[in-house]
C-alpha cells in the first residue's frame, strides 16, 4: 500500500520563527497544545512516516516567513542523506493582498522546484477574530495570478466561509483550488454541519476542486476509523477517489494520536474501498495534485 502524506509540517523554533507556537499562544478548539510547542525536524518526521510506509510528502506552510521557510526546506530536502529528499512539495504562505504580490510568487517558484502553490487561512476570520484577506479586492487579484504560474491555492474555510470558496474556484476555473482539512467539518455541530454539507456538495460540482481529507481532531481529539467513516465516505462519494486525498497534518495530530495510529485508522475507514480506489486515495490523487514525479 502506497502512501503519499499531502499535507503536514516542519519546524526549528531555532532557526525561524512561529509566533504561534512561541509567543502569540491562542485558544484553539483542540485545546492545549503545549506539547508541539517544540522543534518538529525532518529526522523526526522520517522516524514518524516510517512507522507508516509513507513514502512521499508535501509540505504546507507553518505559519512562519514565507521565503525563509522555502529556503530552509528546498536546503533540507536537498540535504538527502538527512532528509532522503523529504518534502517532495512544498506549498508555501504568502500574502496574496500586496502590490508585488506577482513578484512575491515568482521568487517562491525561483526558491524550490518543489514549489507547487500557496496556503490561505481565511477560516482564522471566524476562529480567531482575524481580518478575511478575501474581503479585499487585492487578495482576488492576487489569486488570479497563481494559476499563471503554475501555482495551486490550498484553501482553509469555516464552513460559514464555503461561499467564498465556492466564488473562488467558480471565477477561477483555471486554477486548481484544494480544499484543506474536510473545510473544517464538525459533525457534532447542528448549526454548522448542515452549512457544511450545502458548501462541500457545492465545491464537488466544479471540476478544479480537490479535498483534503485530514484533521478529523480540530473537533474531536478522541475521533475513531468509525466516527470519521460517515464523513469521508460522503467526501469521497461527492469528489471520488480521482479528486479527494488523505494528509496528517502532523505534528499537530500528534495531540490526537501517533502518526502510525492516525493512518491506521485512515485506511480502516475505507476498507471497504478496492484496491484501486485506496491507491487513488492514499497516493495517485495526492500524486497528480502536487505533481510529485514517481
Amino acid at each position: 500500500m502506497r502512501i503519499i502524506d499531502a499535507h503536514h509540517h516542519l519546524w526549528d523554533l531555532g532557526t525561524l520563527h512561529y509566533p504561534w507556537l512561541t509567543d502569540d499562544i491562542q485558544p484553539k478548539s483542540y485545546g492545549d497544545y503545549s506539547a508541539i510547542r517544540r522543534n518538529y525536524l525532518v529526522e523526526d518526521f522520517l522516524a514518524d512516516v516510517d512507522s507508516a510506509g509513507v513514502t512521499k510528502s508535501v509540505h504546507l506552510a507553518a505559519g512562519t516567513e514565507p521565503f525563509a521557510e522555502t529556503a530552509w526546506l528546498e536546503e533540507t530536502a536537498n540535504d538527502t542523506a538527512r532528509s532522503r529528499g523529504f518534502p517532495h512539495a512544498i506549498v508555501a504562505g504568502a500574502d496574496l493582498t500586496v502590490d508585488d504580490v506577482e513578484e512575491g510568487i515568482e521568487r517562491q517558484a525561483a526558491l524550490s522546484g518543489r514549489m507547487r502553490g500557496v496556503r490561505q487561512i481565511l477560516s482564522k476570520a471566524v476562529t480567531a477574530g482575524h481580518a478575511d484577506p478575501s474581503q479585499d479586492p487585492a487578495w482576488h487579484t492576487g489569486v488570479g495570478l497563481l494559476a499563471k504560474h503554475d501555482f495551486s491555492l490550498d484553501l482553509q474555510v469555516h464552513p460559514t466561509q464555503l461561499d467564498i470558496a465556492v466564488s473562488v474556484a467558480r471565477d477561477h476555473p483555471e486554477l486548481l483550488v484544494v480544499m484543506d482539512h474536510c473545510a473544517l467539518v464538525d459533525q457534532r455541530d447542528a448549526e454548522t454541519f448542515p452549512m457544511w454539507r450545502r458548501g462541500v456538495a457545492e465545491l464537488a460540482g466544479l471540476p478544479n476542486v480537490r479535498m483534503k481529507i485530514s484533521a478529523f481532531m480540530l473537533y474531536d481529539l478522541d475521533f475513531t476509523a468509525e466516527s470519521i467513516r460517515p464523513v469521508v465516505h460522503e467526501l469521497l462519494d461527492l469528489f471520488g477517489t480521482d479528486r479527494a486525498f488523505f494528509a496528517s497534518n502532523f505534528p499537530v495530530d500528534r495531540l490526537a494520536c501517533s502518526y502510525a495510529d492516525l493512518w491506521s485508522r485512515y485506511t480502516a475507514s475505507i476498507a471497504d474501498l478496492t484496491d484501486d480506489e485506496r491507491d487513488q486515495v492514499l497516493y495517485r490523487t495526492a500524486a497528480a495534485t502536487y505533481r510529485i514525479p514517481e
